[in-house]
């Protein structure tokens, strides 16, 4: 409980990092609903995700290099649909079609996101470490996908992207997540390869590894 209460004191610090180069340098943009909306929905569901998200308390054996890279760049990827947006649109605003069909990918990312993050308890937390009694999780969403959790963060900023009307940079947002999303299930699967053994290589077997009944 005392955890939680520190990140919802900390939440509005961590956002406002996120945002930061948006309020630098596109402040007035946001003087516009349709220009709004979208970072308005994308901080709700990060912001949720972060509080209920348990901290492991065991080493993460994931690269930290790349998590202090990914962290210095993260407000530059936020802002770059806006960047897109400003040099093809300028300060007007965008067709309501492209803003409705990139919240409604925001809020399908979003819901996967959570919903993951809530089926998987206290082992989905943002190590890549075994916990304590660790169990597989093979039911509900995580019968579908082997990491659902990546899978709505993906779709989550495509999304985003897109109701900015940012094309190019929602491909470089994507392809950003992406590849990071692939490097930590590498990881993460070779974890839990070793710890359920031919369980989990059963489980690899019948569920898709990130899009379900696709990949």
């Amino acid at each position: 409980m005392k955890e939680k209460v520190l990140k919802i004191i900390f939440l509005p610090l961590v956002l406002l990092y996120m945002n930061s180069v948006v309020l630098c340098f596109f402040i007035q943009d946001l003087t516009k609903v349709s220009k709004l909306l979208p970072i308005i929905v994308l901080d709700i569901i990060l912001g949720i995700d972060i509080i209920i998200r348990n901290r492991s308390k065991k080493e993460d054996r994931y690269n930290r290099i790349i998590v202090i890279a990914a962290f210095l760049i993260f407000p530059i990827l936020v802002a770059a649909p806006y960047i897109e947006s400003r040099l093809l649109f300028g300060k007007g605003d965008i067709l309501n079609i492209v803003i409705a069909v990139g919240i409604l990918l925001e809020a399908i990312g979003g819901f996967i996101l959570i919903y993951s993050r809530i089926s998987i308890g206290k082992y989905g937390t943002t190590s890549i470490a075994l916990e304590e009694n660790h169990i597989l999780i093979t039911t509900g969403i995580y019968k579908y996908s082997r990491n659902p959790i990546y899978f709505g963060m993906i779709v989550l900023f495509v999304g985003y992207g897109i109701s900015l009307y940012g094309f190019i940079s929602t491909g470089f947002l994507g392809a950003f997540i992406w590849s990071i999303c692939l490097s930590r299930i590498k990881l993460e699967e070779k974890v839990l390869e070793e710890a359920f053994g031919s369980n989990y290589l059963e489980y690899k077997k019948k569920t898709k590894c990130l899009i379900p009944f696709i990949y």
